[in-house]
């Protein structure tokens, strides 16, 4: 088995198999162990599951994740079973011609050197066996998408399935990354405030005065902040505004000290400092690199 570093940004997921089982009130099924990775999520109905010998009590909205050669089973509750979905998968393309299957229901059969790859990320601390993603509704709607599009086999099916994926796997870090940090899940917060920035992103405030507006402590709006985007509120607006910046440098021909001013830096000097250590790059020498006559 590959033992395997990458950032968390360069993922590339590829699905192997993907499946929406309505269970029987008898339904069992493990222990098992399996060659690739695998995400459980519960539509409806309850039950046990049991993943490296720690049982969790399951219902909607649960979601369970564990690798290759993770010993897990299953069990339908006898009223309310299971309404469950599975994604068998890797981290990566690097086996994504490897048909086999996914792995033997008789864990005497299994065959440690099947195991296709074991994936650590270094800008992220990975997921964990069980969380709780009840409240993101756009999570469950990229699921059913992913099954349907999976069961349909039509044209590029596999690259419009990757694509969902690796957009459910950014949202569900998000969540693990937002509860690791110990910040709250307020993600209709977030989104307020940051719609507030982008409307006033070239005004002169502080951090009080957007913690005032929305009458949070600033330290707590922060934590909010580095919770969800992985940066201060601080950094966060000068990375908004020198985007704004090179969106006006690259669409408009407006002087540099204009630009400046339109997303709140009086100060040129101050504003040339802070664009090069975001970009690398001078003001100057990209307005140079895209207009390089003088205009009339």
């Amino acid at each position: 088995m590959d033992n395997i570093l990458i950032p968390f940004k360069g993922l590339q997921p590829h699905v192997r198999y993907a499946n929406f089982l309505r269970c029987d009130k008898d339904f069992m099924e493990g222990p098992r162990r399996i060659y690739d990775h695998q995400l459980i999520y519960v539509h409806k109905g309850k039950g046990i599951v049991e993943i490296n010998s720690i049982t969790y009590n399951a219902l909607p909205g649960d979601l369970f994740f564990y690798g290759p050669g993770v010993q897990h089973a299953f069990r339908a509750d006898s009223e309310d079973p299971y309404v469950l979905s599975g994604i068998h998968f890797d981290f990566t393309p690097n086996h994504k011609d490897i048909p086999f299957p996914i792995g033997p229901y008789n864990t005497g059969h299994f065959k440690e050197e099947l195991m296709t790859e074991n994936v650590s990320f270094a800008d992220f601390c990975g997921f964990p066996p069980y969380i709780n993603i009840s409240g993101n509704h756009r999570a469950r709607e990229i699921i059913l998408e992913l099954v349907g599009e999976f069961e349909s086999g039509k044209l590029f099916a596999y690259t419009y399935i990757n694509g969902l994926f690796t957009t459910f796997l950014s949202i569900l870090a998000r969540c693990v990354m937002v509860r690791e940090k110990g910040a709250e899940y307020k993600e209709e917060i977030v989104i307020k405030v940051l719609k507030f920035i982008h409307r006033h992103y070239n005004e002169n405030f502080t951090n009080k005065n957007i913690a005032d507006h929305f009458h949070f402590h600033p330290n707590y709006l922060n934590q909010l902040m580095a919770a969800h985007t992985g940066l201060s509120l601080r950094q966060y607006i000068i990375d908004l505004r020198i985007k704004k910046a090179v969106d006006m440098m690259v669409n408009t021909n407006m002087s540099v000290c204009a630009i400046a001013k339109d997303v709140g830096y009086e100060d040129i000097h101050y504003f040339s400092r802070l664009f090069k250590k975001k970009t690398g790059y001078t003001p100057v020498h990209i307005k140079r690199k895209l207009y390089p006559y003088p205009s009339g």
